[in-house]
This record gives structure tokens, C-alpha cells and sequence, in this order.
């Protein structure tokens, strides 16, 4: 089983870049990732492929397979700066300690897990909107 996945980045800023996943089409979340004057971090647009990953430190996983990038995982994060270009999601975005955000990250990756049962990999595609 494949999932397409797709991240539409609606809002860019020095506090990141914040986006909407969508799953076959289908909104499913918000996500945080570096913002694009972070070259060395920043996930360029395109279209990649992604793998089912185990992580040391975030357990199962996707990664998102980009080159001159390593370990682009999805993951429990809020803020730009939990990040060193892995993309967390989000249940709604807001501003934590006066930065902007994702908010029920924990859950929301649960669900994303839970949606993606069954997948070992895909395509995603990450454009601005």
C-alpha cells in the first residue's frame, strides 16, 4: 500500500514555514519546517520519495529522502528551532513562548502514524501555495 502525501506551505517566515499535509488529496494536518532562508536545513521544493524508519530518537517513523539531506524524519515538534529540517505536525497552528507553531504535535503524530499503517514508502511532494 502507497499513501501520496503532499505539503502545501501556506505561510513563510523567519519562524518557519508553516503547511498543511495532505494525504491522497485529503487534509490531514499542519506542519512546521524550516523556513527557506535556512538553506542548509530547508526542505527545497520537489518531489521525493519517503520510507518507513526507525529512529533513535523518535522511534517509528517517515523519512523523507532528499539529496544533500539525512535523516528528514516526521516527528513531535512545535517550533522552527526543534528542527534541523524534519518536518513536525500539528493538530492547529498558533504561537508557543511568542514563536509561531504547531500545537498538539504528540497526538497528531500519533494519528499520522496510525493513518500510515501499512505504508513502507511513497512520494511526497512539498510546494508553496
Amino acid at each position: 500500500m502507497n499513501k501520496f502525501l503532499e505539503i502545501w506551505i501556506v505561510e513563510s517566515s523567519q519562524q518557519g514555514n508553516i503547511g498543511i499535509l495532505l494525504i491522497d488529496g485529503h487534509g490531514f494536518c499542519w506542519t512546521m519546517t524550516r523556513d527557506y532562508t535556512d538553506e542548509g536545513y530547508a526542505i527545497p521544493e520537489g518531489l521525493y520519495p519517503y520510507k518507513r524508519a526507525t529512529s533513535n530518537t523518535y522511534g517509528d517513523t517517515f523519512e523523507i529522502l532528499v539529496e544533500n539531506h539525512t535523516l528528514l524524519y516526521f516527528h513531535t515538534l512545535n517550533t522552527e528551532n526543534q528542527s534541523k529540517g524534519c518536518v513536525g505536525l500539528g493538530e492547529y497552528p498558533g504561537k508557543l513562548n511568542g514563536k509561531r507553531a504547531v500545537l498538539n504535535s504528540g497526538n497528531t503524530i500519533k494519528r499520522f502514524m496510525e493513518e500510515m499503517k501499512g505504508v513502507q514508502s511513497g512520494w511526497i511532494r512539498i510546494q508553496r501555495k
